[in-house]
């Protein structure tokens, strides 16, 4: 049974190489510079997470490793690695369903079918929105006078990859200057090092695996509570009868 489960992981690792692959080539066609691949690959890792977080715990951490290791070494290094697979694995905690234990409880099995998708595809928006919001809320910083907080920078995948990528970093590229304010109107400061977005989002998908393998367990334990729970003796109508008080 472990071997089977090894070569079911292995499988699936190597489909995340092949998925990785797909995924630099897509870069490749439609970025020119290090920063920009970094970035295209960082967010088809997260889709691809958020897609495979439908799937059983056992087979997504191999896809999504494979994958990451493929973006990262192709963007810049072991940084970048580690940096889309933990918000990869991040996507995947916060998506993933616990899978019912007893496939005979109907109404749990359709319960877990309805919000398969649901937790995905808010994990997703979340990770999408948090890695983009120089986009979508740099201009609302910018028209209220506000400054960008450090930690939005020091933490942030975005940044992290413009330290750790080679070449001309994203906020000083000429074509970001259409797409956002920061770094131009709206100052901010860049981090020293990825290291600190890396361990936070790191920090934050072990948390969120943690409490997902603690819940699965939990619903093991009372199914197999349920399962070995004796049957209670019924009571016959006539013995009822005669238990009755009579008037």
């Amino acid at each position: 049974m472990k071997r089977v489960a090894a070569i079911t992981a292995v499988g699936w690792a190597f489909a995340g190489l092949a998925a990785g692959v797909v995924i630099v080539g897509i870069g490749i066609a439609i970025t020119a510079t290090p920063i920009d691949r970094a970035m295209a690959g960082l967010l088809l890792v997260v889709v691809l997470s958020a897609a495979a977080s439908t799937e059983r715990l056992d087979r997504v951490p191999p896809l999504v490793i494979g994958a990451s290791v493929v973006v990262g070494l192709a963007s810049g290094g072991w940084s970048i690695v580690l940096l889309v697979l933990s918000c990869g694995i991040l996507v995947v905690a916060a998506g993933l369903q616990p899978a019912a234990t007893d496939s005979s409880k109907v109404d749990v099995a359709r319960a877990d079918r309805d919000t398969s998708l649901l937790l995905p595809f808010l994990a997703l928006v979340a990770m999408v929105g948090w890695i983009l919001w120089p986009v979508w809320l740099g201009d609302v910083l910018l028209a209220s006078g506000s400054q960008v907080p450090t930690w939005m920078t020091r933490f942030h995948p975005l940044f992290a990859l413009d330290v750790a990528t080679p070449g001309v970093p994203w906020v000083e590229q000429a074509h970001v200057y259409a797409a956002t304010p920061v770094g131009a109107d709206l100052a901010i400061v860049l981090p020293d090092s990825p290291w600190p977005a890396i361990t936070l989002h790191a920090a934050a998908a072990a948390a969120g695996l943690g409490l997902r393998l603690t819940i699965s367990r939990v619903r093991r334990v009372r199914q197999s509570s349920y399962r070995t729970r004796p049957d209670e003796p019924q009571e016959s109508p006539r013995a009822a009868d005669a238990a009755a008080p009579s008037s």
